[in-house]
């Protein structure tokens, strides 16, 4: 089991740190491991074994290792470490104390209308996500050349180029979290069980509009079958679950949307980044597949 947490530990302190832009190098890397590897060192974590993800509070900001025996830990910082300034940035913010893990409602405000609906356009039926992002617009065209530009506001109407359902035969899901400020899921695909072979691509399971929506229903039973099937516990945690050494193999479907927000590069945890704003927002059909 040691070393099974060792391994794991070495994954996360040499690939990830909360959203930061990619400044990491060989000696942060050689760094880690030796922090990771020195039993002394060791003392400064502590490990728990969790039987579910919904055993992680929301003011929680430890980060969770689905390890190869598909065990979570949960690899907690001590408040007295003063040696290991790179691993604490890899935890999540501290959660909002308003933050309430049973409410599922959308709190967003850019592009809401679009990320709080559906569009039952065509289906575009590919095998996995790299082979989806061959067929959709270039990076430069929707984020500089789109006529009309791409609005943030609230009420932003659906692109023309958005108005499809992607259909993933299989995905492997690499890491997850919850985001607080708006509810949603932000969950990494890959398009090989291997990330570092695959092509990566943020898909996301919606917060919720109000009851009164015709989406609520969909978009409720998607967040359920996510919750309930997939990861199998109500996340709280903004940090991110790690699942990169043992990914979840899915397939899953949704509506094609580009995050006008976000340059490709910048979601996900360093080393875990897709390269495109493409996403898949909302889902609408995810499961398990074996």
């Amino acid at each position: 089991m040691k070393k099974i947490l060792a391994a794991a530990l070495f994954i996360l302190l040499a690939s990830c740190s909360q959203d930061e832009g990619k400044n990491s190098s060989s000696t942060d890397a050689n760094s880690a491991a030796a922090h990771a590897t020195d039993p002394e060192k060791q003392k400064q974590f502590t490990y728990d074994t969790i039987a579910s993800l919904s055993d992680i509070q929301s003011t929680d900001t430890a980060v969770v290792v689905h390890d190869s025996a598909g065990t979570h830990h949960i690899v907690k910082i001590l408040p007295e470490d003063k040696a290991a300034p790179r691993t604490r940035r890899m935890k999540a913010s501290a959660a909002k104390s308003s933050f309430d893990c049973d409410d599922g409602s959308f709190g967003g405000n850019d592009r809401r209308e679009v990320k709080t609906s559906y569009f039952s356009g065509k289906k575009i039926t590919k095998d996995n996500v790299a082979e989806l992002l061959k067929v959709l617009p270039t990076e430069d065209f929707m984020r500089n050349n789109h006529q009309p530009p791409i609005s943030r506001d609230g009420d932003s109407p659906r692109a023309a180029e958005e108005k499809s359902v992607a259909v993933i035969k299989e995905a492997w899901i690499i890491v997850f979290k919850r985001v607080h400020d708006d509810n949603d899921y932000h969950v990494i695909v890959s398009s090989d069980p291997d990330y570092k072979k695959g092509t990566l691509m943020n898909i996301e399971i919606a917060g919720l509009p109000d009851a009164s929506s015709p989406a609520y229903d969909k978009l409720k039973k998607v967040r359920d079958d996510f919750e309930n099937k997939v990861i199998k516990g109500r996340y709280c945690s903004e940090s991110w679950a790690m699942y990169a050494s043992n990914p979840i193999k899915v397939s899953f479907s949704g509506n094609i949307f580009y995050d006008i927000d976000h340059a490709p590069g910048v979601v996900g945890p360093e080393g875990y980044r897709p390269q495109v704003s493409w996403e898949v927002h909302p889902v609408l059909s995810i499961k398990r597949v074996k």
